[in-house]
């Protein structure tokens, strides 16, 4: 069994944690570069420069409807962002991040290995299928009988805590509910969508609620 090196890339509350602990549950000989390995999952391309060589790549995306509420958290709670989601949407570049980020993990130049793009909501709605598609495309081999698929909260050592995660709040679009018109107005024109599109995501610019 051959030893299959995958670097996954995408932005700090993407589900990374998540799909590397489905890659590493069921299938065999895969190996995920660590940050030490081919540098910092969450930052710039430099795979050959650090590890010395390629290695198969997935980019991992929320739409950044579902992203930005999540980030906003995530930072709130670290005490990095204001406590205040349209304060933070106005005075931060988190939208700028995300499409500088993404275009540049896009443009990786891979001459022998292989990229995959996957959407978080597609992999939420059938993690089976989206990482069966990985594996054929990879050449991974299946250690386990019936595929194995994490419903905990993960935390940082991608292993899962003991709180339920609940798909619906992604999978339905619950994330909607914490935008008010004020706030889409700030971050519409600033996003890329034709980037949204090349990621996978099928969700359009909604326009102001009333």
């Amino acid at each position: 069994m051959s030893e299959v090196e995958i670097k996954v890339f995408g932005l700090q509350r993407s589900g990374n944690n998540w799909l590397s602990l489905m890659l590493k549950r069921n299938y065999g000989n895969v190996r995920l570069m660590g940050n030490d390995e081919a540098g910092w999952k969450h930052g710039m391309y430099r795979v050959p420069q650090v590890l010395g060589r390629e290695c198969h790549v997935i980019i991992l995306s929320k739409e950044p409807y579902a992203w930005l509420p999540s980030i906003f958290k995530y930072r709130a709670g670290r005490h990095e962002a204001s406590a205040n989601f349209t304060q933070f949407l106005n005075g931060s570049s988190s939208v700028e991040l995300y499409n500088l980020m993404y275009e540049h993990w896009l443009s990786a130049h891979l001459e022998e290995k292989k990229m995959v793009i996957v959407a978080y909501e597609v992999l939420l709605a059938n993690p089976f299928l989206t990482c069966s598609g990985i594996a054929k495309h990879f050449g991974l081999e299946k250690k386990i009988k019936h595929f194995s698929t994490p419903n905990k909260h993960m935390k940082k050592n991608n292993t899962e805590s003991k709180r339920e995660f609940d798909s619906n709040f992604y999978l339905h679009r619950n994330y909607m509910s914490r935008f008010n018109a004020e706030q889409l107005n700030i971050i519409n024109p600033r996003i890329n969508w034709p980037l949204v599109k090349r990621l996978g995501h099928s969700m359009s610019m909604v326009g102001a609620l009333a």
